[in-house]
């Protein structure tokens, strides 16, 4: 057997194509917005097949229970509990439940001039990834409002652009986890050891050094590294004490070479061209800027 819908305690929400055009057309909607969303608790039997793809993104994340993913020419996925799978449009595709164990899945359909890149952000592996429990939990509360708020309202424009502004917190939660948790410990050393940077501002540390605190090879430290925040570890720990640098402009009445010290510069000179650099004008002006 075979069903698309019809499961107990479902919930399903359609957006008709004349709203869909309509809403599309508002700056605060056009960039990402959902066309469909729901949700199928033990869905046993449920299938769907689209030989051509569909028109839109399709967000598939499963909360208990097994099922199976096809994509393109690939062979079937095996998907479980806490998977989040995404399919791009246009790509043939077939999913399922498992007939012993049949999954509870929510899902919505996207779309938008800026959906790539949501997309592109998400750290997927053959489009799909595993969040952890708090992430799974979090992501729920966001989907349960972002339904509630749908449903409920979708003829009032503040309620819509709330409910697409919570898809875009949805597509970006799953971003701040690795894709593979075997790389859960690389990430952690990363942020153990951007931790250690902010308790030694006022030091020059080197990459040997940091790679050191974690435990790990200069080569590996800079390499997972950077994979983890996009740029070097230099580069981050300079960023770091400029930061610091213009909390103490903004609340303290220090001398210029006296920040410079306290965030590890010797050279005033060089601290004000680095921070000119970073910021974009020099100390002193920043300084003037009335903020707040």
């Amino acid at each position: 057997m075979r069903k698309k819908t019809g499961f107990p305690s479902e919930k399903l929400f359609v957006l008709h194509e004349r709203l869909i055009e309509e809403l599309s057309q508002y700056p605060l909607i056009k960039p990402l917005f959902i066309t469909d969303i729901g949700f199928f608790p033990k869905a046993k039997y449920h299938y769907r097949e689209r030989a051509e793809g569909s028109s839109s993104y399709i967000l598939l994340f499963c909360i208990a229970g097994e099922g199976w993913v096809k994509l393109g020419s690939s062979g079937k996925q095996h998907v479980q509990k806490n998977d989040l799978i995404v399919i791009p449009p246009n790509m043939p595709q077939s999913y399922g439940a498992a007939e012993a164990n049949p999954w509870s899945i929510y899902w919505i359909h996207f779309t938008g001039i800026l959906a790539e890149h949501y997309f592109e952000l998400l750290p997927l592996q053959e489009n799909k990834m595993q969040l952890s429990g708090a992430s799974a939990i979090q992501w729920i509360k966001l989907f349960d409002s972002c339904f509630d708020t749908i449903s409920e309202k979708i003829y009032s424009l503040p309620h819509c652009i709330y409910a697409n502004q919570l898809l875009q917190q949805m597509l970006s939660l799953p971003s701040l986890q690795p894709a593979d948790p075997s790389n859960q410990a690389s990430s952690n050393c990363v942020d153990r050891s951007i931790e250690y940077m902010k308790q030694q501002l006022s030091a020059n540390l080197t990459v040997g050094q940091l790679a050191e605190f974690v435990h790990l090879s200069r080569s590996h430290y800079l390499s997972v590294f950077k994979r983890v925040t996009g740029i070097s570890p230099m580069h981050y720990f300079m960023r770091l004490k400029i930061q610091q640098a213009c909390q103490y402009l903004d609340f303290t009445d220090c001398s210029i070479k006296e920040i410079s010290l306290k965030v590890g510069f010797q050279d005033p000179l060089y601290f004000s061209r680095a921070f000119h650099k970073i910021i974009g004008q020099s100390p002193s002006d920043y300084r003037k800027i009335m903020k707040g």
